[in-house]
């Protein structure tokens, strides 16, 4: 016991030195990205400096800071041929990297150039893979990576990631061990993240992060500390829920999947806000007592510092309170409804459904858009966090 109250002491010691937290830097409404015309449930955002692009299909959409939105239909860009092999059975995956606009559907991966304000149609590539997932870039390695349980017909890559090389057009799939594939039904989730010196793997049940570089070897690691995660019996959990009974007919488990993980710690997303900081995403559900069974939420910052990485940072988000007053130093990106953040370039962007102003103090049920009775007038709000 008293060496568990040490170390508690310790840590919290070290992060009041640390000085570093994510703290929101900037605030942007867009008013003209209306809920009524753009509201997706899964919607899929870029920036680059005042202006928001979205995405919606091959639909691009840009949204200056000062001027009309534009929009693009990509699909009209492209040879006629090329239109034929477009699948949106399995969705759309996006990266705008520099001057370089890329989607995948399916297999199907088209590239654009983005110059002058205009996309122009470059190239198609096609993957071995059905399945998409997400997407990075490293000069001309183009990486499409994905942790997820799904049927075998859909893919034979469930963790891993596919290398294409734009300027041979070679392909190369690289699997990855993962302990845990059934979990991946329970979204949102993100197990795996790529940076500029390399990539993550998460373990979410043990609270492991596993770094590699780009020549595929382990060069370091992560552990939750004690306090701040509880381990649970990973083997019961492989042993309940299986992840090849859950890839035929996963709703047959999911209600049971969830009373389980509601008893237990887990991690639900670890992303790279840049190569030195993590976000990551977890419940602390053992820290609930008989009465209360609701999931309790934390986020941990973690920063890469003379080598070695080190936790500054852990948010607990269960008791937010919308009515009291707030300022900019109470912002979060928070689990709201509608809500999602996007992590790049050393930012992470908190976009949430509002027509309030950026004024402070106001209450967060104002702020975030809670109070709206007409969803017709709201537009999409960034906020732009970094961690100083």
């Amino acid at each position: 016991m008293k060496k568990k109250i040490c170390f508690f002491i310790a840590l919290v010691f070290s992060l009041k030195l640390s000085c570093q937290s994510l703290s929101a830097v900037s605030f942007k409404n867009y008013d003209s990205f209306s809920f009524a015309t753009y509201f997706s449930r899964n919607p899929n955002f870029a920036f680059r400096g005042d202006t928001l692009f979205s995405f919606n299909e091959l639909k691009l959409s840009c949204f200056p800071g000062n001027g009309l939105p534009q929009t693009y239909n990509l699909e009209t860009l492209l040879p006629k041929e090329d239109r034929k092999l477009i699948s949106r059975d399995y969705g759309f995956n996006y990266l705008f990297s520099g001057n370089l606009l890329i989607v995948r559907a399916k297999n199907q991966v088209f590239l654009f150039n983005y110059l002058n304000g205009k996309p122009k149609f470059r190239q198609r590539i096609q993957l071995s893979e059905n399945y998409p997932g997400s997407i990075y870039r490293k000069g001309d390695s183009l990486y499409f990576y994905k942790i997820y349980n799904q049927h075998v017909k859909d893919s034979k890559l469930p963790s891993g990631f596919i290398l294409y090389n734009l300027s041979t057009g070679k392909e190369e799939i690289h699997k990855l061990p993962f302990d845990y594939l059934a979990i991946t039904h329970m979204a949102p989730n993100s197990f795996i993240d790529f940076t500029s010196s390399g990539y993550l793997v998460c373990d979410p049940l043990r609270y492991r992060i596993y770094e590699y570089d780009f020549e595929y070897r382990l060069k370091d690691s992560i552990c939750g500390p004690d306090s701040s995660f509880t381990i649970s019996n990973t083997g019961a959990f492989k042993s309940k829920f299986k992840d090849k009974e859950l890839s035929e007919n996963a709703s047959d488990y999911l209600a049971d999947m969830t009373t389980y993980l509601q008893t237990i710690d887990r991690i639900w997303m670890v992303n790279y806000i840049d190569e030195n900081t993590l976000f990551v995403r977890l419940t602390r559900n053992t820290q609930n007592t008989a009465e209360n069974k609701r999931e309790l939420f934390y986020d941990h910052i973690w920063q890469k510092k003379n080598g070695s990485w080190k936790l500054v940072q852990v948010r607990p988000l269960t008791n937010f309170n919308s009515s009291q007053p707030i300022t900019e130093k109470d912002l979060w990106p928070h689990f709201f409804p509608g809500s999602k953040y996007t992590c790049s370039n050393g930012s992470l962007y908190y976009t949430v459904w509002s027509s309030s102003a950026n004024t402070f103090p106001q209450t967060g049920r104002t702020f975030f858009g809670f109070d709206a009775t007409d969803r017709s007038r709201l537009g999409l709000k960034v906020i732009q966090f970094k961690v100083r």
